[in-house]
């Protein structure tokens, strides 16, 4: 999501329509927290009933609840090691940048992304999980009143960030992306 407000706002020739899935133009510290307390921890597991206990905790607010939705995740999140352990396959390292040599959170104030999504000219599409601790409700709403080619769709049963995965999610972007 914030990749995506970038680029729309600094490339809008290369870019027609964006979706933001779960992203405010303020993210609040509280959310960067979480995603430093386990993004890049618990990397290996010692067997696939661990690995999926681990996704179930980690990725519990996607809204995911059937079984075939819980194995694609496991099936795109890890790969088996020699070893038969079960190792989640992204970089590690990814908020290094946040951190500091002990493993701390270095932020100590929330993210404006308020620039880029104040430069995007694009069609826009927020999503939002009625229960996200990234997009407020509130917030969702501000973003949607100052941007005048943007629309909100709001998904019950989920927070942070709705993996798009049902019926429900899928229609409702496509329906949007063909509009």
């Amino acid at each position: 999501g914030i990749m995506g407000m970038a680029m729309a706002a600094g490339y809008p020739k290369l870019i027609r329509k964006i979706i933001i899935n779960d992203i405010a133009a303020t993210v609040p510290l509280a959310a960067m927290q979480r995603l430093v307390d386990y993004v890049g921890q618990h990397m290996e597991h010692g067997s696939k009933q661990e690995a999926l206990a681990y996704l179930q905790y980690a990725y519990g607010a996607f809204g995911l609840t059937e079984t075939w939705q819980w194995e694609h995740m496991f099936n795109h999140s890890f790969t088996q090691q020699e070893n038969g352990k079960y190792r989640l396959v992204y970089d590690h390292n990814i908020l290094n940048s946040i951190k500091d040599d002990k493993g701390n959170m270095t932020l100590d104030e929330d993210i404006d992304l308020w620039p880029y999504w104040n430069n995007i000219k694009q069609p826009t599409l927020l999503l939002r999980g009625e229960e996200s601790e990234f997009l407020s409700d509130k917030m969702a709403n501000k973003m949607i009143a100052e941007h005048v080619n943007a629309s909100l769709i709001e998904f019950k049963n989920c927070g942070h960030a709705p993996a798009l995965m049902n019926e429900e999610q899928v229609s409702a972007v496509t329906q949007w992306l063909e509009s």
